[in-house]
């Protein structure tokens, strides 16, 4: 595991220095593509890993391999395809359990996860306050089951009624059994 990391890292710092060195616009279409592949392998390689433990040596490579990346994305310009892709990937390790990235980690990836959506679009205020918008759920209570099938329901809250459409007889067999 360690040695994956480590080489997540080093690549990174590679990757990171080819774009940025003083031919960089040159070298930036094949470079993007290896950064681009870097970042999934990086993603699903989170993903697959996340019942182990990781030490504490390879989560600070994997994060300060990601921030390599969002050192490069907050450069802006022709570089927002790559801040896209290391926003995914900040995701990613956010999402994680705390085996895979401590809580040190975490509040780095959010720091740079609040950064990086300014770049690429979103609403700001909703990610600093961590603020997640709920659809409202609206109860409705079964009143009848006709033989037809049709379900006779009310709205809990407002009292408003609605007849469903006819179904099955195994479908209103089995709406009979649940609400009783």
């Amino acid at each position: 595991m360690d040695t994956r990391c480590i080489k997540f890292w080093e690549d990174g710092q590679a990757l990171v220095a080819t774009v940025s060195g003083p031919d960089g616009a040159a070298k930036m279409n094949t470079t993007q593509g290896k950064i681009f592949k870097e970042l999934r392998t990086m993603s699903r390689f989170l993903q697959r890993n996340q019942g182990q433990r990781f030490s504490d040596a390879a989560q600070q490579k994997l994060v300060d391999c990601v921030g390599h990346y969002v050192g490069l994305s907050k450069q802006g310009g022709a570089l927002r395809p790559i801040a896209e892709a290391t926003f995914q990937t900040v995701k990613d390790g956010l999402a994680m359990p705390f085996n895979v990235v401590g809580t040190k980690q975490k509040k780095r990836l959010l720091k740079w996860y609040n950064e990086l959506i300014a770049i690429v679009g979103g609403d700001p205020d909703a990610a600093i306050a961590g603020e997640v918008v709920a659809e409202p759920s609206i109860e409705w209570s079964v009143m009848d089951i006709d033989e037809d099938g049709f379900l006779s329901l009310m709205q809990v809250d407002t009292a408003e009624r609605n007849t469903s459409r006819g179904g099955s007889v195994e479908y209103i067999e089995e709406i009979r059994v649940e609400t009783e």
